[in-house]
């Protein structure tokens, strides 16, 4: 009999995956998921930490556009366009 034991690097550090909210220690149903089953619930609410609003249809945050502007930034720095930009 072999331990598998499976673990998850996102370049800056290597460890197991564990639930977004913080200091829990429940383990993930499945490696897609950001939270655990008791804090499944968080995945309905706002990305930005102090705000209690529900997320908007197909995005991460609320509908205040400050909030809207932050997970824009958020999402660009993963075009191309926005490297190119950098680099000259």
């Amino acid at each position: 009999i072999v331990k598998l034991q499976s673990a998850h690097c996102d370049g800056d550090t290597i460890g197991h995956r564990c639930c977004k909210a913080h200091d829990c220690k429940t383990p993930l149903p499945s490696h897609r998921r950001h939270f655990c089953p008791d804090h499944a619930h968080l995945t309905l609410k706002c990305a930005v930490v102090e705000c209690p609003a529900d997320v908007a249809a197909a995005h991460r945050t609320c509908s205040d556009p400050a909030h809207r502007a932050l997970e824009t930034a958020y999402f660009s720095r993963g075009k191309a366009l926005f490297q190119l930009r950098s680099r000259l």
